[in-house]
């Protein structure tokens, strides 16, 4: 099974847990590849970059060099739905990419099983099971935008999960998403200045953090909830992963 990651924030924590290990030599461009087994499957993981060609170009090297039997999206979203609270785990039924209106439904039904598993270790509340991602090529931070979007219908945002869909479809590999809640529009939190402070590659940018900071001060109280949120996030995310894994649920 493969695991993707848009950003190394989102990647370090399932390799950590999973106890994932790399080869120097074995990368897509500048990404390491990590392997593994966790129970009786075997794991390949990697960091695929923010934003859907990005994180198509990715996912087609990676299949390229590595046969796999599944692949699964894991990360964090923005939450849209009043249901999204930080932290819940979201496996959508449906990912639809903004630009084009393209939808894409997984393959199978993979982690309908997860539900309460997060909330079970402690680090989040129940899964969300269903409903629709909506994919954008670049960080919409409007907050009448993300209204609209959760009138329509959509539990979450993100950046990547239809790049990942589109190859798999065209490859015939079997595809999930599983994305958890860091942050919601109404926290006022993430906005264009904070979407910079991390690199399109998905590795953090110091220089645009000091600058930030030294700039904008006053907003550090929101780069200590953003990363709460991302923490409470990405912990779940791993844990729906890793425990799905180890329970040998259908994947």
């Amino acid at each position: 099974m493969a695991v993707l990651a848009p950003m190394q924030v989102e990647l370090r924590p399932f390799v950590r847990r999973a106890r994932l290990h790399v080869d120097p030599a074995d990368r897509i461009g500048a990404a390491p590849i990590w392997r593994g087994r966790i129970g009786t499957t075997e794991i390949v993981a990697c960091r695929i970059g923010m934003g859907p060609e990005s994180a198509a170009n990715a996912t087609r090297e990676l299949l390229d060099l590595v046969e796999v039997d599944h692949v699964v999206v894991m990360g964090v979203a923005g939450g849209l739905a009043p249901s999204a609270r930080i932290g819940v785990v979201v496996i959508p039924a449906v990912v639809v990419d903004y630009e084009t209106g393209a939808e894409y439904r997984p393959s199978s039904p993979i982690l309908a099983g997860v539900a309460g598993v997060a909330g079970a270790a402690g680090v989040a509340g129940a899964a969300g099971v269903g409903g629709m991602i909506l994919t954008t090529k670049t960080a919409m931070v409007d907050p009448a935008v993300h209204r609209q979007w959760a009138a329509q219908g959509f539990t979450a945002v993100d950046m990547e999960s239809s790049g990942v869909a589109a190859v798999c479809l065209e490859r015939g590999v079997p595809w999930a998403v599983v994305r958890a809640i860091s942050d919601r529009p109404d926290q006022d939190i993430v906005d264009d200045a904070v979407v910079a402070l991390s690199r399109a590659d998905g590795t953090p940018d110091p220089l645009a953090v000091c600058r930030f900071v030294l700039r904008r001060p006053w907003r550090v109280a929101d780069l200590v909830t953003l990363a709460r949120g991302l923490r409470l996030a990405t912990a779940a995310a791993t844990e729906a992963v890793v425990s799905a894994c180890v329970a040998s649920w259908p994947i």
